[in-house]
């Protein structure tokens, strides 16, 4: 596998290319021990390694004693237990539902108690997890994120609990969550801070995916009860998604370092638009201006979902470049979140396609 592959890069954060060998070298030997890396919604062999069970934690009840399987198959710290010399920032953890969380919302430490695991993105030197309660409903989920650098760090004994957390197509870990919340008052952006995973060696099934609508997830709209929860986004195939732009300045990355974009634009058929300019060699195109009809595509889970408008990275990371003639329809699967840029409060909304087999691009 190419390592260059392994880590989705989003505005906010880019390691280093030795961080990404590292992270690359980690995740093999995740692999080979049997955790599975993979997002809930792929099918086997879809950009990688198959869907197999996340450990050997499922089934067992909160205090069984049997410990959940972590890498190399050896006891975790212990069901219901938090993580042994794991110290946070934080001085008390309040416990919470994550739809309480949100409802306040103020930034904050906190404690989300008996949450399910909806899905595990792909990097493995800052993972990110989707977490819900586990009687959804609005504003019941949110994405957490395992930093080994932010003021509230990521421990690296806790990166390894969320790598071998439980994680099939239809199961999830069920954990409680220590951490901060971010909540920004002015763009309203959302992040949680792990501070340290406590994996209650029981399983949840995971909940239906919710319905959105094209008006709820274009860039510009703000459908924050819905925000990261496992969706379907329903596009007829009289009026599909056709490409609209292949270098969306919201999604630009640093240049030189592959990933160049973390993604790409498409827009409704109707629109009335002409297919935008493909890559000139190696090059993406300019940008074209902002429409507020687009919808930003991510590629967080980028070992499933593989499409890609980065010109000059397709080859290397084994993307699979898309054509400025392409267009999707039907029943799309994904994850709809909100992004801020670094370093200011611009925000926007991505729609991150969880794999090739729900975002086929044609």
């Amino acid at each position: 596998m190419d390592f260059f592959l392994f880590e989705r890069l989003s505005t906010r954060d880019r390691p280093t290319f030795a961080n990404v060998v590292f992270g690359a070298i980690a995740l093999l030997g995740v692999v080979a021990c049997g955790a599975s890396d993979a997002s809930p919604d792929s099918a086997a062999g879809a950009g990688g390694a198959a869907q197999a069970a996340g450990g050997a934690s499922a089934g067992l009840a909160p205090g069984s004693g049997g410990g959940s399987a972590g890498l190399g198959g050896a006891p975790s710290s212990g069901c219901g237990a938090p993580t042994p010399g794991v110290v946070g920032v934080c001085t008390a953890y309040p416990t919470t539902s994550i739809a309480t969380m949100r409802a306040a919302p103020a930034s904050g430490c906190f404690e989300l108690s008996h949450v399910g695991l909806v899905a595990r993105t792909d990097s493995p030197t800052e993972p990110r997890i989707y977490v819900q309660d586990q009687n959804g409903g609005d504003t019941s989920a949110i994405l957490a994120k395992c930093s080994p650098t932010a003021a509230h760090a990521c421990a690296p004994s806790v990166k390894a609990k969320v790598a071998a957390l439980l994680d099939t197509p239809t199961d999830g870990a069920r954990i409680s969550v220590r951490g901060y919340y971010q909540y920004g008052t002015v763009g309203g952006f959302e992040e949680f801070y792990i501070e340290d995973i406590i994996d209650e060696c029981a399983a949840i099934t995971r909940p239906a995916p919710i319905a959105l609508t094209l008006a709820e997830v274009t860039k510009d709209a703000r459908t924050r009860a819905k925000w990261f929860q496992r969706a379907d986004l329903q596009i007829p195939t009289a009026d599909p998604l056709v490409m609209f732009d292949f270098s969306p300045p919201d999604l630009a990355l640093v240049a030189g370092q592959c990933p160049n974009f973390a993604g790409f634009a498409m827009i409704p058929q109707s629109a009335g638009l002409a297919a935008p300019a493909g890559c000139a060699g190696t090059a993406n195109p300019a940008a074209r201006p902002a429409d507020p009809r687009e919808v930003l595509v991510g590629r967080q889970f980028f070992n499933q979902f593989l499409f890609s408008a980065d010109c000059a990275c397709s080859g290397v990371t084994r993307q699979r470049l898309v054509s400025p003639t392409g267009s999707v329809s039907g029943s799309l699967r994904g994850y709809l979140i909100l992004e801020e840029d670094k370093g200011s409060t611009a925000t926007y909304q991505v729609f991150e396609a969880a794999a090739d087999q729900t975002f086929p691009i044609h």
